[in-house]
């Protein structure tokens, strides 16, 4: 690998790689803020899609960035170094394993129901991110950061997170790679009123909306987004909608704010992974598929869709509810059970007094002793009995001195309550208390010299019940906390002043109190305690957990104990709390892919049969125009009749804007323009036609020329126009032309001409249509050849006649000039005889008688 990447290492090469390598550290450093099982488990890990983004663009020598970037982000953690090598392995074998699936799936992903893109993206991320998070989980595991129990939640966390941050990044990355610039409409057209509309609605559902059912509103303006939108400009959109929904977690705002701060990111993620994925899967269907079909399809998806979300959401509350108010009145009755067996407690030591004469102290340690007060009543401090004593000096001495006979190692004293004072001619003195090693402060205490304690144990004495005081604290305290008496009053036979003999009496301390009182339902539900007997705000005297205020409670209910009404506020406590589980938004997702799966393969069904139409209409065309043009070359029109026929056929049958025909001077070498035809709405006299007119194109120039140079079919796009730099090509563009294709007419490297067609639609030639015009040209330059071997045979074979009769009139002359020439050769001789004879004299006429 250092061997490959010192090969490849250059300026531009290293300021990638520290890109790819800060980037990843920057992301994976953000995704550790949201970590909630452990700090090297994360919900949301953005870098991911950074690091399979870097491999599928750049290949796999940026695996070494991931690797470090992952290294170095997570060595803050805490986490033993090899368990953070482990870590880094991991994210980068997830991003190299991705960017490997993304790539060998490519050919395959087209048969399949979704769009290639799409599906190969969200297979590849689905996959890969497993890898990493069993590898993640595992070292830690080993290295015994994370317990046993915590395995399946922390190896789901983390899947899921790298998947959801995969896919907010990943198709932003590829896409901007596809396409650097984004076209933002300026004026507010419907593209652009989309996407505001769905950043709005994003930014109130996730942030200011409570209600988890109303985030399906985000899908219809998702739909609008997407299908009127780029898929860059979508994927913004959704990048927002991503960073809405991490901002309402992270204040605590939102539908995703229930206690737990994972239950609310794995919530998050769910909706996250369905709005991406439909996302993309819109974009993946939106041109094979018409806009009619495409909401329909979706619309009905995302219909049950939020229909089962909503069924769960209601049935599992109505579940969550019963449970909670099920262990709230377990919790009461528990509370209120602990309150009677403490009565019963305080109604045994009365009658302990009633059946003795007299109780000293040992026999009340006995009887403390009986009761096992630390085993079977769990929250009370211990049980004593409180004297009346006059504030007289006899009266007092002989407390004190009767005290000091059961304890004598102990210094006693009448005390009273500190800032407590005097209120009345008699002390409310407690005499015993037991167990003495924790309520050795209390003896000798004057309960009645503080308010609370007074008022207590005076309207136990005047009703005769079981008698709660208000909060106070209790002298035996460290902590000082709030506390209270329990008296139950004594009387002889009747209940009256003069039968009185004392109280018996509980000290509690709030905390064990209601802590003890309430029981094992603690552990699943919070409460709030206070003193509203007055009807007044009363200070908080006992709470189960300190972060729960009373404006979070759900539940209110009173509370009578030993004649106090206590207020108890409830809420859901944390075990509770994960015992509720995510099944509502998981089920609705799950039923989200399925019903989108299901759609898209109906979608993909209606494309593939439009598509099967249209290929047979296709076909048709083609069939029908290629025996069209056999059916006119076979004619008896002229040569350039027939092509003006052609192609006047071939742009009716294809609807194009424009048709022409340009003609190969052999003599001169260029092409000229010689014929078109023209749609009904295109002007006779355009700029276009005329500047066609005055052009020639040499070999290699121009569209034309280039086609009949290159003895193929050239495409011409507007971007190829604005290289052409020559007045026709602007004039193009001026009328609106967007397409044009030159096909030439070349049989045998005999050129004779070029056939160009033109649209102002974007409408493009698939390589068969390209194809069977390509053998139209070719037809039409073997028929041109045909007819110039024709014309060249019949000019031979007139030259033939001419020579053959020229040869039979020689012949006939020939012939008559030997017949005149016989004849004349006598006379010529008989002639030549006569001369001479009369040239020596010799003339007989006899003789030239004869």
């Amino acid at each position: 690998m250092m061997e490959y990447l010192l090969k490849e290492f250059n300026l531009k090469f290293f300021f990638k790689f520290l890109f790819v390598f800060l980037g990843y550290y920057v992301l994976a450093r953000t995704g550790l803020l949201l970590s909630t099982i452990n700090d090297n488990i994360s919900p949301i890990w953005p870098a991911s899609g950074l690091a399979i983004g870097a491999l599928i663009l750049g290949g796999p020598k940026y695996v070494v960035a991931v690797a470090m970037g992952a290294f170095t982000a997570n060595l803050h953690t805490g986490a033993p170094l090899w368990v953070v090598g482990f870590i880094s392995f991991g994210n980068a074998f997830e991003a190299y394993l991705a960017s490997f699936i993304f790539k060998k799936i490519g050919p395959l992903s087209e048969k399949f129901v979704f769009h290639s893109e799409s599906f190969r993206l969200i297979t590849s991320c689905f996959i890969s991110c497993l890898p990493a998070a069993l590898i993640g989980v595992s070292s830690l595991y080993v290295a015994q950061v994370i317990p046993g129990s915590a395995l399946t939640n922390s190896i789901l966390t983390w899947w899921s997170g790298d998947l959801v941050g995969a896919l907010i990044l990943l198709p932003i990355i590829l896409e901007t790679a596809k396409n650097k610039k984004i076209e933002w409409k300026l004026k507010l057209d419907i593209p652009i009123f989309t996407v505001m509309l769905f950043v709005f609605l994003s930014f109130y559902l996730l942030v200011i909306n409570t209600n988890k059912v109303y985030l399906f509103l985000i899908l219809p303006a998702l739909l609008a987004m997407t299908f009127n939108n780029s898929l860059k400009v979508s994927l913004y959109g959704v990048l927002a909608f991503s960073i809405f929904s991490i901002l309402g977690v992270l204040t605590k705002h939102g539908p995703h704010q229930g206690a737990l701060a994972l239950q609310n990111l794995i919530s998050m993620q769910l909706f996250l992974a369905g709005v991406i994925i439909s996302n993309l899967l819109i974009h993946g269907h939106k041109k094979k598929v018409s806009l009619d079909s495409l909401v329909l399809y979706f619309m009905v998806g995302w219909i049950i869709s939020t229909g089962v979300f909503y069924a769960l959401s209601k049935w599992e509350k109505h579940q969550e509810r019963d449970l909670f108010e099920e262990h709230v009145h377990k919790a009461i009755l528990n509370l209120q059970t602990h309150s009677i067996v403490y009565e019963n407690a305080l109604r045994a030591g009365a009658g302990l007094f009633l059946a003795s004469d007299k109780v000293d102290s040992e026999e009340w340690r006995i009887f403390a002793s009986t009761l096992k007060l630390e085993e079977r009543f769990e929250g009370i401090n211990g049980i004593g009995y409180i004297q009346e004593v006059e504030k007289t000096k006899v009266e007092k001495q002989k407390f004190l001195e009767d005290e000091k006979k059961y304890n004598p190692d102990l210094n006693l004293e009448i005390k009273i309550v500190p800032g407590g004072d005097q209120f009345n001619r008699i002390h409310y003195l407690i005499k015993y208390i037991e167990p003495l090693y924790k309520n050795v402060q209390a003896l000798g205490l004057d309960v009645g010299s503080e308010i609370n304690r007074r008022v207590g144990a005076e309207i136990a004495k005047s009703s005769g019940k079981y008698t709660f005081t208000g909060p106070i604290v209790l002298v035996q305290d460290n902590e000082k906390g709030p506390g209270f008496l329990a008296f139950y009053p004594v009387f002889k036979q009747k209940k009256s002043e003069d039968e009185f003999i004392g109280w018996i009496y509980a000290p509690f301390i709030m905390k064990k109190f209601f802590g003890k009182g309430f029981g094992d339902s603690l552990n699943l539900v919070d409460v709030i305690v206070s003193d509203v007997t007055q009807r007044q705000d009363s200070a908080i005297l006992f709470s189960s957990n300190s972060q729960f205020s009373p404006s979070k409670s759900e539940m209110n209910f009173e509370i009578n104990l030993g004649g106090r009404i206590y207020m108890t506020q409830w809420r859901r406590g944390d075990l509770l709390l994960r015992s509720v589980n995510t099944y509502p938004e998981l089920l609705a997702f799950l039923s989200l892919l399925l019903v989108m799966f299901f759609a898209g393969s109906i979608a993909n069904h209606q494309y593939l049969t439009d598509q099967a139409n249209i290929l047979a209409i296709d076909k048709n065309r083609k069939l029908r125009i290629t025996l069209l043009v056999n059916e006119i070359l076979n004619s008896e029109l002229s040569i350039e009749k027939k092509i003006h026929s052609i192609i006047m056929s071939i742009r009716k049958e294809f609807n194009f804007s424009i048709a022409g025909y340009w003609k190969w001077n052999e003599e001169n070498e260029y092409l000229q323009f010689q014929t078109y035809d023209l749609k009904d709405n295109i002007d006779l006299n355009c700029k276009f036609l005329v500047d066609s007119e005055r052009i020639i194109f040499k070999l290699g120039e121009g569209l034309p020329g280039r086609s009949i140079k290159e003895n193929k079919c050239i495409v011409m796009t507007n971007e190829l126009c604005d290289c052409e730099l020559n007045f026709r090509s602007q004039s193009a563009l001026l009328i609106g032309l967007k397409n044009g294709y030159a096909f030439p007419i070349v049989f045998d490297n005999e050129k004779f001409g070029v056939m160009e067609f033109y649209t102002m639609s974007d409408f493009y030639m698939d390589e068969e249509l390209v194809d069977t015009l390509c053998n139209i040209s070719f037809k039409i330059a073997s028929s041109m050849n045909f007819s110039k071997i024709k014309r060249e045979n019949d000019l031979h074979q007139l030259k033939l006649l001419e020579s053959s009769k020229m040869s039979a009139l020689g012949e006939m002359s020939a012939g008559v000039a030997h017949e005149i020439n016989n004849p004349l050769t006598i006379i010529r001789g008989k002639a030549s005889v006569m001369s001479s004879r009369i040239l020596k004299s010799e003339f007989d006429s006899e003789y030239f008688l004869k």
